[in-house]
């Protein structure tokens, strides 16, 4: 008694399989989902084209197929992005959200500058030294150690330091404009050494200020 249900049930079946292989075809090989359009999200124009052309995305490629994990580590490589996420947004866009690296600081590259973030990671076209920015002499551990004083230096005194050297990671020091020096030390107790530093520039008129042990 039950046959004839059951038979009636297979068309049923059928057309929810041939929907899903059509659903399947669709997302994996329709030219309706190619990509279409690339768009950089947190950067400027001129940054996003640069963006753009290392994300290097396949012409002709399906939303589906595109490697989301590729296009993060071929972006992660441009100096100035920080951090890199890409998603799809259907049905035919791909989306680059960038975070870029803000500037602490410059270096020297022959007789032009070179940006540095509070990491102390060089980036930037080789250009004219840009104002406002503390010119740092130092390499490697010293400059991490660099950027990382200016980062903890309070705004007003920041304006005011023309240059930051060390040899190491624990002889920081800053020329200020005014030929005042400020020795830093390392870069350990941050916060510390700018309160006591401020405490002291406010009470204290002196050519040499020393906080590397607060």
């Amino acid at each position: 008694m039950n046959l004839p249900i059951l038979g009636h049930r297979w068309p049923i079946a059928l057309g929810g399989v041939v929907l899903a292989a059509l659903l399947s075809w669709a997302i994996l090989f329709s030219p309706l989902l190619t990509v279409r359009s690339v768009r950089v999200l947190g950067a400027p124009a001129g940054d996003a084209a640069t963006i753009i052309a290392a994300a290097d995305v396949p012409p002709g490629v399906t939303l589906i197929h595109v490697d989301i994990k590729g296009i993060e580590q071929r972006v992660a490589v441009v100096p100035r992005v920080a951090t890199v996420t890409v998603r799809r947004d259907w049905p035919a866009a791909l989306v680059i959200v960038v975070t870029e690296r803000a500037a602490i600081g410059v270096v020297a590259s022959g007789s032009r500058f070179q940006e540095i973030d509070s990491g102390g990671v060089v980036f930037g076209i080789p250009g004219p030294r840009p104002a406002g920015l503390v010119l740092v002499s130092a390499t490697g551990a010293a400059r991490q150690a660099v950027a990382a004083a200016l980062a903890e230096l309070p705004l007003a005194i920041y304006s005011r330091v023309d240059s930051a050297l060390a040899t190491t990671g624990d002889d920081v020091t800053f020329k200020l404009r005014s030929a005042q020096t400020i020795v830093w030390g390392s870069a350990d107790n941050g916060p510390a050494k700018s309160t006591v530093l401020v405490a002291l520039m406010a009470r204290v008129k002196a050519h040499h200020y020393d906080v590397s042990a607060p």
